[in-house]
């Protein structure tokens, strides 16, 4: 990956955050299947998609206007 293909991914990324797609389009843009998944989060550590859908719902469920801004 180049540092525009991470940029790119990023944006993208928070992009989606920020319009609270659903969990299945976000979980597309990784591979929850590899033995090494994980993402940390001040509030939880996610090591599955079913983590990762857990968090997202609740996460959701609180925070209803988000931006992101990547410098």
């Amino acid at each position: 990956m180049t540092p525009d293909d991470v940029r790119a991914f990023a944006a993208a990324w928070f992009s989606d955050l920020n319009e609270h797609v659903s969990a299945d389009a976000i979980l597309t843009k990784v591979a929850t299947d590899h033995a090494d998944f994980g993402m940390v989060f001040p509030e939880r550590t996610l090591t599955s998609e079913q983590d990762f859908r857990e968090w997202y719902a609740a996460v959701g469920d609180n925070v209803h206007k988000q931006n992101h801004v990547l410098e």
